[in-house]
């Protein structure tokens, strides 16, 4: 399975990158090596909701490592990926209030992050 598989309307991931540190897509695209996703928050309605730059891609082998988790070696550092879940081991308030927010069309974030990006996603997304 890769992140864009996993990641279902009711399954959260959370990202956590060297330089930007933890990021929760909205909606995550397979690259041929690497991934691109587009954070909560972008489909706003409120301009000021929406965060300043929502469109982030990572380029590199994206390595499954266990439990849902994935890594991939970018230029940055290493990156993570995980599936979040609420559990008593676990502060579940962020998954709380990533429930509480629209994921927008995924249609539209695909355009959105080719556009932004000026790259191609791989058709079977």
């Amino acid at each position: 399975m890769t992140p864009a598989e996993a990641k279902q309307p009711d399954t959260y991931l959370e990202i956590v990158h060297p330089y930007g540190g933890k990021r929760y897509p909205a909606h995550i695209f397979d690259l041929n090596q690497g991934i691109a996703w587009i954070e909560y928050g972008w489909a706003s309605d409120d301009p000021l909701a929406a965060p300043n730059n929502p469109i982030h891609m990572v380029e590199g082998k994206v390595e499954a490592t266990r439990d849902g988790q994935w890594q991939i070696q970018s230029e940055d550092g290493l990156v993570t990926i995980r599936t979040m879940a609420i559990s008593r081991y676990e502060d579940d308030s962020i998954i709380i209030k990533l429930s509480e927010l629209s994921e927008g069309d995924r249609a539209l974030a695909r355009e959105r992050i080719e556009a932004s990006l000026n790259i191609k996603l791989p058709p079977h997304q």
